[in-house]
């Protein structure tokens, strides 16, 4: 499992690659990714966001 660090820094090194291809076509892989991580890190956000109410 990743921290929260992590998955952002994986974020921005696979848009940054996706940039990088702009002409040439990235892997559907990569956009694959990019939407899960960014919706691990959307949950991640939300879990954090009702775990400080309930405190």
């Amino acid at each position: 499992m990743f921290s929260y660090e992590e998955k952002k820094y994986l974020l921005s090194l696979l848009k940054k690659q996706k940039r990088n291809t702009f002409f040439r076509r990235t892997p559907d892989i990569n956009s694959r990714l990019i939407e899960k991580i960014q919706q691990m890190i959307r949950n991640e956000e939300v879990n954090n966001e009702e775990l400080r109410k309930k405190l």
